[in-house]
């Protein structure tokens, strides 16, 4: 059950949604969205800082609405494709994001998205091989790096059907070598007589 505090924040994240869909971010004030709210200056400095926070708690926050119940080893494609179809339902707020001087907030906010569905993708492959956590980071975030750039040059290519036939491609890459990288870099870990610790 939401709280009076989370009904706020997410009426101020819906403010700025809205708001996102007609402007840049760089040009949405405090004032702007506590006027579309309904609220004065107190009731969003009581739940946010900034807007940078209150950016970051709304990017996270949709994330874990489009994740949902995607994480697993059988719909981790589908999660993906929800994220692809509400980024296109979403290309005015996306676009300005973008082409604003909060870009980079943007880009945090697909890594937020992608990640845990590569990392719970990749433990699941990995089931009884010889891995550290640490080597399991270290391909999650390689994969992250790879699709969030794809996104990131779809975004820059006003989002063409080209630039996501590659993501759609790349996506079929990742299905058919994931399991191969991970038994592959298992493979010389037993070689170097790692334990799964990682202690020899």
């Amino acid at each position: 059950m939401k709280t009076m505090s989370d009904i706020t924040k997410h009426a101020l994240a819906a403010s700025l949604k809205k708001l996102l869909a007609k402007k840049p971010i760089d040009k949405i004030t405090v004032k702007d969205i506590v006027e579309d709210c309904g609220v004065n200056r107190h009731t969003f400095y009581y739940h946010f800082q900034d807007i940078y926070e209150l950016i970051e708690w709304f990017c996270y926050d949709e994330a874990e609405h489009i994740i949902g119940s995607h994480k697993t080893f059988d719909t981790w494609k589908t999660g993906f494709h929800d994220l692809y179809v509400y980024l296109q339902q979403n290309r005015d707020i996306v676009m300005n994001a973008y082409n604003s001087n909060y870009r980079n907030y943007l880009e945090k906010y697909i890594v937020s998205l992608v990640r845990p569905y590569i990392a719970d993708f990749l433990r699941i492959q990995s089931e009884g091989m010889n891995l550290t956590e640490e080597k399991l980071d270290f391909i999650a975030d390689t994969y992250t790096f790879g699709i969030v750039s794809l996104s990131m040059d779809w975004i820059a290519n006003e989002m063409s059907e080209r630039y996501g036939n590659s993501m759609t491609f790349f996506l079929e890459l990742l299905d058919g070598s994931m399991k191969h990288t991970l038994e592959k870099i298992a493979g010389e870990a037993n070689d170097d007589g790692n334990d799964p610790d990682g202690a020899k």
